[in-house]
């Protein structure tokens, strides 16, 4: 499971047929959200510090009738959202953060119903000489409390010539190279907790 900062990046949306007093692309927080999770990210055997570490929650429209259709392509292209998540530095390699499933409230932007939110993934984002490396969950594993584990490899941390980028790891299908040489990669390993609203 990989993840490009793409996807969380809002769509082109049609502004025609919008609400005057509402708009998809800064949607209303819930300010009582229920669906609450303890999300705890572990960088595990990286060779040093990260510059920084990042986290967000993506957000879609999931009954896309809602949204008008593009007049060329006749596709409802519906508008995404991406909002941060705040992480607390707990350990020197561990991070947690709360994340919400109903955290936007649903909308009549565009007068063909009411649009629901939903959310689709997140994505953990540790930084070193400008590379981002590219981690996540998506909501199903969130809600089952799954554990997952990326990894990386240790020459794409060392190398300061890259100033810019994203590493997004190892491939799913080439992991026995992390078993045939497990020192030459460190790993971001994600966990989920159910926790009271």
């Amino acid at each position: 499971m990989k993840f490009l900062p793409a996807v969380f990046i809002p769509l082109a949306i049609i502004a025609t047929g919008c609400h005057p007093m509402s708009d998809p692309k800064h949607p209303t927080l819930n300010l009582h959200p229920k669906q609450a999770y303890e999300i705890t990210i572990n960088i595990v055997g990286a060779p040093g510090s990260f510059d920084s570490v990042t986290g967000f929650m993506g957000y879609e429209i999931a009954n896309k009738e809602c949204v008008p259709k593009d007049p060329i392509s006749g596709t409802r292209n519906g508008p995404g959202k991406s909002i941060p998540i705040i992480l607390t530095h707990t350990g020197d390699t561990e991070y947690n953060g709360i994340v919400h499933l109903d955290l936007l409230e649903d909308d009549n932007y565009y007068g063909l119903g009411t649009c629901q939110w939903i959310m689709t993934s997140i994505a953990i984002l540790p930084k070193k000489h400008g590379v981002e490396f590219s981690s996540g969950m998506f909501k199903d594993e969130i809600v089952s409390l799954s554990v997952i584990a990326d990894y990386f490899s240790k020459s794409s941390y060392l190398d300061k010539h890259q100033r810019y980028g994203i590493d997004t790891g190892v491939p799913t299908n080439d992991l026995n190279i992390v078993k045939e040489r497990p020192k030459d990669f460190f790993s971001i390993k994600i966990s989920a907790k159910k926790v009271a609203p």
